[in-house]
């Protein structure tokens, strides 16, 4: 009997969750503590390697400042972290807002290296790096379409890359060229190189650049300013190296025209001219037979400035397929002619100049005033000289003599010198009054001037007037010189 109730309990006792037919003893004495096991292995983080996870944004533009967010996974990021983004970059207001992410704002410099760069974080003697977690760009980006060399025109577009800054167009229109001036958008160029807007929009910038001759070659920064003049708060747009200036030397024009070839749209090309003798007629004409061209040319004086420029000149006046300037000069100084199609055509075209001493030249007298006391131009081309109008009324005559074979040719009048001068010229027949061409009756331009008369007859006696203008005439600005042709 009592052998058969210790095999049940030993039955109890080995089956686990089954039901046993007797009731439960009373609970034993505790036994003795165990020995320690082995010691677990250091914590990593949770679990894994701790790393910097991403960086938002991941982009970051000059001349400006941002706020990121650097996420990091198994990281014990605290209020000692510190962040270092790279040369050029001000790291602020460092913020561990978790063990896993901290706040920061980042101060990019104009000048600091465009492209992907490591961020680095560390936190003790633990760091954690973003191989190439943010890429620093220039907040505009540039193209050219043209050469930029010395001695060159060209256009330049600026188009945002920096979304939240938009460009200033500010500015005010010309009622009667129509033209824009952006008074909020000013640049910083390299020295040689001079910017002209030719529109402006929130998002794009296209600019007219001129170089000198002598502009400094090399590359340089192109920055824009947008903002009010003056406040130093206004939006800096850098273009770090955009303009690489390079060197041009100019061909010298001889006898014969120069020919050349534009193989890419708006690039130009230099070309010099120096005439020959002290007092010259100096002609200057570009052309080209390529369908679509506007055949023009830039006409700078020895200085090589477009400060100083002397003129632009075109084909596409609608009277003529050249373009043609001429220059009265008193000196053997050098003239530089910059070839430029402005409707971006490309093909051939030629450049030629010429400069022809005058045959007669005489100096304006107290008696030219009128028919009677006309100077006769004994030759032609025949050049007048220290014309100088001191009031209203002011005139000066030249009587000139058509040749045997001048049938059907032109008498043509240009005059040179102050640009503020204010003059009329009428080319009359020989009776003094009836007018063959001219600009009066306050049809002519402020500054130089240039007349056409109608068709002239053979060894025929005309007059040339030279008068004081009705627009804007000022006897501070009355100097002038005259030259007369027939053509």
């Amino acid at each position: 009997m009592n052998r058969r109730v210790a095999l049940g309990v030993v039955g109890c006792l080995g089956a686990v969750a089954m039901a046993c037919g007797g009731s439960t003893g009373p609970t034993g004495p505790a036994g003795q503590t165990g020995a320690p096991g082995p010691a677990g292995s250091a914590a990593s983080g949770g679990s894994g390697t701790a790393s910097v996870s991403g960086i938002e944004p991941s982009t970051a533009f000059l001349a400006r400042q941002s706020h990121v967010t650097i996420s990091g996974y198994a990281t014990s990021w605290t209020s000692t972290t510190t962040v270092d983004f790279g040369a050029g970059i001000t790291v602020a207001n460092v913020h561990a807002a978790s063990p896993t992410a901290i706040e920061a704002d980042i101060t990019i410099a104009a000048t600091a290296p465009l492209g992907p760069r490591d961020v680095v974080v560390t936190d003790g003697t633990t760091k954690e790096t973003y191989s190439q977690g943010v890429t620093i760009a220039p907040p505009a980006t540039m193209t050219l379409q043209g050469s930029l060399a010395q001695g060159s025109i060209l256009f330049v577009n600026l188009e945002l890359q920096d979304q939240s800054t938009p460009f200033d167009t500010t500015g005010s229109t010309d009622p009667l060229s129509g033209e824009t001036t952006y008074t909020n958008l000013n640049f910083a160029v390299p020295n040689g190189v001079t910017p002209l807007i030719e529109t402006a929009t929130s998002n794009n910038v296209q600019i007219l650049l001129t170089v000198d001759t002598d502009a400094t070659v090399g590359a340089a920064d192109l920055d824009l300013l947008s903002g009010p003049v003056g406040v130093t708060t206004d939006a800096e747009f850098p273009v770090p190296g955009g303009l690489t200036v390079t060197a041009q030397t100019a061909t010298a024009l001889g006898a014969s025209p120069a020919t050349g070839n534009v193989k890419s749209a708006y690039a130009s090309a230099l070309y010099s001219y120096a005439p020959s003798a002290s007092l010259s007629i100096v002609d200057i004409t570009a052309s080209s037979s390529v369908s679509g061209a506007n055949a023009g040319f830039a006409l700078l004086p020895k200085s090589g400035h477009f400060a100083d420029l002397v003129g632009f000149y075109q084909a596409s006046d609608g009277t003529s397929t050249a373009a043609t300037a001429t220059e009265l000069t008193s000196s053997t100084d050098i003239y530089y002619a910059i070839y430029w199609d402005n409707s971006g055509t490309t093909g051939a075209y030629t450049l030629g100049a010429t400069g022809t001493p005058p045959a007669a030249t005489h100096a304006t007298t107290a008696a030219d005033g009128s028919k009677t006391g006309a100077i006769v131009a004994t030759a032609l081309p025949f050049v007048l000289t220290g014309g100088d109008f001191t009031t209203a009324t002011s005139a000066d005559w030249v009587q000139v003599t058509t040749g045997a074979g001048d049938a059907g040719k032109s008498i043509h009048v240009q005059t040179f010198g102050d640009p503020a001068t204010d003059l009329s010229i009428n080319i009359v027949e020989s009776d003094g009054a009836t007018s063959i061409g001219g600009d009066t009756g306050g049809n002519e331009p402020v500054g130089p001037d240039d007349v056409t008369s109608s068709a002239v007859t053979a060894s025929t006696t005309y007059y040339v007037i030279f008068a004081a203008g009705t627009l804007a005439f000022d006897p501070a600005d009355g100097t002038y010189e005259g030259l007369i042709r027939v053509q």
